[in-house]
């Protein structure tokens, strides 16, 4: 009978370790969980330029919404006015990312991501579809940012040549990686969601000053009067 006892007790105290090891587990994926949720979508920026025609369609997100754009400057040095978005984000330690419409007077626009006055990101596709990504947001304040990672990809929805920036029937994709320790920008171009065939497809260079347009690109073709948007 005793020895019934000590079994039925090494049983139950087996069964509240293992509760143990399953809450220590619970909790250790939650804290995971919180450090991959480091970076979100910024949404809601829609298309640059911010006045114009779409698929057709005149639009105009320049109201008085929580997308609106208002020109603000020579952000590029070009003698032109820039369209600046009216959501910019600073950290804790004074880091400071804002995103821009930057326009050389021609038709011819492009998103461009800023970092405390460094170009991190842009668009250098005509009609390209555009995700950006910035710091999560904690209880209405934000901490020290660690990056940003923007994504830009040629909108070939039909997959033909006449559609393609270059010529090919490949969708090419840039993504633009900041990594504030490091100081660089590190870029990625890929083809059909691959590796692209165009020599390298990703380095580190560090952010440009002048324009977005100075960070490299691949998959590209002439500069043309078109839109731009956020992928949605």
């Amino acid at each position: 009978m005793k020895r019934l006892w000590l079994i039925s007790l090494v049983i139950a105290l087996l069964i509240v370790l293992a509760g143990g090891l399953i809450l220590t587990s619970c909790a250790q994926q939650e804290e995971e969980e919180e450090e991959e949720e480091k970076f979100i979508e910024i949404k809601g920026f829609n298309c640059c330029p911010p006045k114009g025609v779409r698929d057709g369609v005149p639009y105009d997100n320049t109201g008085n919404g929580p997308e609106q754009w208002k020109k603000n400057g020579d952000v590029d040095g070009d003698g032109v006015d820039d369209y600046k978005w009216n959501k910019e984000f600073t950290d804790k330690k004074g880091n400071n990312v804002t995103l821009w419409c930057v326009s050389n007077g021609d038709g011819v626009d492009l998103f461009g991501l800023r970092w405390n006055g460094k170009w991190v990101g842009q668009c250098p596709y005509c009609g390209g579809c555009n995700r950006q990504n910035g710091p999560n947001k904690i209880e209405g304040t934000w901490d020290e940012f660690t990056g940003t990672s923007w994504i830009s990809k040629d909108d070939n929805v039909s997959g033909s040549a006449e559609e393609s920036d270059d010529g090919d029937t490949k969708v090419d994709k840039m993504k633009y990686e900041y990594d504030a320790k490091k100081g660089k920008v590190k870029w990625t171009h890929e083809e059909d969601d691959k590796p692209g065939e165009e020599g390298a497809n990703s380095d580190e260079v560090d952010p440009p000053t002048d324009s977005p347009g100075s960070l490299p690109a691949k998959g590209t073709g002439t500069p043309v009067e078109c839109v731009a948007c956020e992928c949605v």
